[in-house]
C-alpha cells in the first residue's frame, strides 16, 4: 500500500503558475531586446564583404544608354565572373527553351577567372555604393520610377557574408558600379 501512496505523490504537477513564472523572465528579456534594436535579432548593417568563396552577386541590368543591350553579370567569391549581353532569352534565363524567339541567337557571353581578392573587391564596390541600404529601405520600383530611370534599372540578388539581399533599383551610384564593371569586361573584348 505504501507504493500506491508514492505513485500518488509523483503525479504530474498542474500546469499554470510554475510554467508561467519560468517563461515570464525569458519573454521580458526577449521583448526588451527587440524593442532596443538588439543586434542579436537584426544584425549590424553590412559594411565590409568578408573573404569567402560563398559570396555572390547576380545583376540583371537594363542600361539607360541608348543602343546598349540588356545584360546579366554574375560575380562569385571564388573568382568567377560571368557576363552575358543581348536580347536573347538566354541572357536572363540560362535554361530558357524558347528557341522560336526571333532574338534567340542575340547573345554574347564572356566567362572570366579572376583572383578571389578581385571578386571580393568588385562585391565591395556594390556595398560601398549603397546596395545594403537599398535593401534595408525595401525600395520597390513602380511604374513612374521605371519610366524615369535615367540611370538604368538593375535587379540584384546577392549573398554576402551569409546574408541574402534582393533589390530592384535605379540608384545612380549602383548603376555606375555596374557600368564600370561592364566597361572593364567589354573594353578588351570588342563587343557592346
Amino acid at each position: 500500500m505504501a507504493s500506491s501512496r508514492t505513485l500518488l505523490t509523483l503525479a504530474p504537477p498542474r500546469f499554470g503558475g510554475a510554467i508561467r513564472a519560468s517563461i515570464a523572465p525569458v519573454l521580458a528579456a526577449a521583448t526588451a531586446a527587440v524593442l532596443s534594436g538588439c543586434a542579436l535579432f537584426f544584425g549590424k548593417p553590412l559594411t565590409e564583404v568578408n573573404d569567402s568563396q560563398l559570396n555572390w552577386i547576380t545583376v540583371r541590368y537594363h542600361p539607360a544608354t541608348p543602343g546598349m543591350k540588356p545584360c546579366r553579370l554574375e560575380i562569385v567569391g571564388v573568382g568567377s565572373v560571368e557576363f552575358r549581353q543581348g536580347r536573347s532569352p538566354l541572357v536572363f534565363d540560362s535554361f530558357s527553351h524558347d528557341i522560336n524567339n526571333p532574338n534567340w541567337g542575340d547573345i554574347v557571353e564572356e566567362k572570366l577567372g579572376v583572383p578571389p581578392e578581385q571578386a571580393r573587391w568588385m562585391m565591395q564596390l556594390f556595398v560601398d555604393a549603397g546596395l545594403t541600404t537599398e535593401v534595408s529601405r525595401m525600395r520597390k520600383l513602380k511604374g513612374k520610377d521605371l519610366e524615369d530611370a535615367s540611370a538604368g534599372i538593375a535587379a540584384i540578388s546577392a549573398k554576402l557574408n551569409g546574408k541574402l539581399f534582393r533589390v530592384k533599383t535605379n540608384n545612380p551610384e549602383i548603376t555606375a558600379v555596374i557600368d564600370s564593371i561592364i566597361d572593364a569586361i567589354v573594353s578588351n573584348r570588342g563587343f557592346r
